[in-house]
């Protein structure tokens, strides 16, 4: 019988921040909003306002991925246009469709950072005219200055919502190149402060952590009537700006992110390297792959992927299979999006497709049964 449910995410959120200053990259002006999805469509509105000579704007986004990028683009009044990925084993973009699908009307690509597997932007950005911008879209990551780390596009969002790598419940942030800098800056004096005190977001977050146990999450993840973790499409409503005591604990939070032990990743990477059934995308490219939010597995065949799942599940080890389906398969995205030449590598993506868990709450003894199930 299991009596505990790892968390397919799980870092701690921090209270008390350390006042200092968010960090800093270089040639880049940062603006700090409610959400990332907030954050990505300022970041859209940005580039719509540098192309207004084109009347039906168009935003291109990966076939793949979460439903808060249509919400985004949506927001911004532009219409999104899904590209098939580029194989069932990597989530980036197929960049021979890619260049296809660029058009007059396009003014952006949204470049993906999938939980720490980069785009790869300096082939995307070869293939984009003048007038259309790259939006680097760093929500599952967060990049480590540390490590030379450089953004390549002309905006890049970060989010610090539940689950996200320097999570404080919620947070976005928009980096803009300062050439750019002044329309964002026009934008953002237009939103509005954010209402209410600190209490309530004190009790969210102590309730949080609690629920980050194991033995109380599996309360909520074996309840059917939650269904944690299921995908959903909502629209984005509002943008607000982030408060000055959420904005003063983004520096600690980010700290203590990028402070985690990598020690899980570097287990899975070793036993996952050596097999011929599972892989995970851009293995061993460093230029592409850094430090994961959760770790990517795909398997051979989705009845593979679904036996793996089944058996990982039963032993509580935190196993997700992500979005389970196509961005335009999802409840309510199809109708707001127009598909790009087809999405049949995205299909087996999201059929082959399982992600585990690396954050500080996994134990050696978790790691250990992971290890098991994969050499099996």
């Amino acid at each position: 019988m299991i009596l505990s449910d790892l968390p397919p995410v799980g870092g701690r959120v921090l209270w008390e921040g350390d006042k200092q200053e968010p960090p800093v990259f270089d040639g880049f002006d940062a603006f700090f909003v409610d959400s990332g999805t907030s954050a990505l469509a300022l970041a859209i509105l940005v580039a719509k306002h540098n192309c207004a000579e084109v009347d039906l704007p168009e935003v291109i986004l990966p076939a793949y991925g979460c439903p808060d990028l249509v919400a985004a683009v949506r927001f911004a009044g532009c219409l999104p246009v899904l590209v098939d990925i580029c194989s069932p084993n990597d989530p980036s973009y197929c960049l021979e469709t890619l260049a296809e699908a660029v058009s007059a009307n396009t003014i952006a690509v949204v470049a993906v950072n999938f939980l720490g597997v980069r785009e790869r932007l300096a082939a995307i950005r070869k293939l984009l005219p003048e007038r259309c911008y790259l939006i680097e879209d760093n929500a599952q990551w967060y990049p480590e200055l540390s490590q030379a780390v450089t953004l390549e596009a002309d905006i890049a969002i970060s989010s610090f919502g539940r689950g996200k790598p320097a999570s404080m419940l919620g947070g976005g942030m928009l980096l803009v190149r300062k050439a750019l800098a002044p329309i964002a800056q026009k934008l953002v004096a237009g939103l509005p402060k954010p209402t209410g005190g600190t209490k309530g977001q004190w009790l969210k977050t102590c309730v949080y952590n609690q629920l980050l146990r194991p033995y109380l999450y599996i309360w909520l993840s074996r309840n059917p009537l939650l269904n944690i973790g299921a995908t959903h499409y909502s629209a984005l409503e509002q943008i607000s700006l982030l408060s000055d005591f959420d904005r003063s604990r983004v520096a600690a939070s980010v700290g203590a992110y990028l402070a985690t032990p990598q020690t899980t990743q570097k287990a899975l990477d070793a036993v996952v390297g050596a097999s011929s059934v599972y892989s995970s995308p851009a293995m061993g490219d460093e230029s592409r792959r850094n430090r994961l939010l959760r770790y990517p597995l795909v398997a051979a065949d989705k009845d593979t992927a679904n036996d793996l799942y089944s058996r990982l599940h039963r032993k509580g080890l935190g196993v997700t299979k992500m979005y389970r389906q196509t961005l335009s398969s999802i409840e309510g995205v199809a109708r707001d999006v127009k598909v790009f030449g087809g999405s049949s590598n995205a299909e087996a993506f999201a059929n082959q497709f399982l992600t585990l868990p690396v954050h500080s709450g996994v134990g050696k003894g978790h790691v250990r049964k992971m290890l098991i199930e994969l050499r099996k």
